[in-house]
């Protein structure tokens, strides 16, 4: 028997919620001497193609220690969201954001059980290396689960900085990753802005694509459905 369409979107939800409720693997990035020997320690302890969802663990992280820009408060977001009866929408979504500094998002590869550690890998390194970029300095990756790719959130600080959006997703690009990635605002999973949504709201805000040999760029706005192309992995023009 099929899901409908919110029996799928109740479906997500409860994942999601699962998922962030179960004990973590999370490496801890310092800036001390030794952090890539520790790194690869890790690596080896929580391979993703090797971590099982049915045995309780949630997500497999890595986190850069960094002075924080913002003071998120997404407790707040969503107590004011759920006692909002105007209309829910993009706008009002984007309000919350900045009123609760919830600007985090991610860019999100997806990878099969056998390419996901060398790609987590090259993910990682790159991120204690600082090869992502100043503003990203977190990722996780979902360990196995029965018929579904291992997703991968390569996080950065603010997706209402399109400039930083694109320049994060440029230097993802620059590790060989070139499978398809949508873009979330973390603001979206604290409301429930999944795929089904009863409010309407695209889940996603954007959509990156390479096209190889070349690997041009292809992003598109997933709201206003315009899309942006860019001449292989050199820096875009703004």
């Amino acid at each position: 028997m099929q899901c409908t369409q919110t029996e799928q979107y109740k479906s997500a939800v409860a994942n999601a919620a699962d998922a962030d409720s179960q004990p973590w693997y999370t490496f801890v990035c310092c800036n001390t001497d030794g952090k890539l020997q520790k790194l690869e320690q890790f690596l080896l302890r929580a391979k993703p193609s090797q971590v099982k969802r049915t045995d309780g663990v949630g997500w497999i992280s890595i986190h850069k220690r960094t002075q924080r820009r913002y003071d998120p408060d997404p407790e707040g977001a969503i107590e004011e969201w759920e006692k909002y009866e105007g209309s829910k929408n993009l706008d009002y979504i984007n309000y919350l954001a900045q009123k609760y500094e919830v600007l985090s998002a991610k860019w999100m590869p997806r990878f099969s059980s056998d390419r996901v550690d060398h790609a987590w890998q090259k993910i990682c390194h790159a991120l204690v290396l600082t090869n992502l970029g100043p503003n990203v300095d977190s990722a996780k990756v979902s360990p196995i689960e029965e018929d579904a790719d291992h997703l991968v959130c390569i996080y950065n600080n603010n997706y209402t900085d399109k400039e930083q959006v694109l320049q994060s997703e440029r230097l993802i690009r620059r590790l060989g990753i070139f499978c398809s990635m949508s873009y979330k605002p973390d603001i979206f999973t604290h409301l429930g802005i999944y795929r089904g949504n009863p409010w309407g709201i695209r889940p996603t805000l954007y959509l990156s694509q390479v096209r190889l040999p070349d690997r041009s760029r292809k992003i598109k706005n997933m709201v206003t459905g315009q899309v942006e192309e860019y001449n292989g992995l050199e820096d875009d023009e703004t």
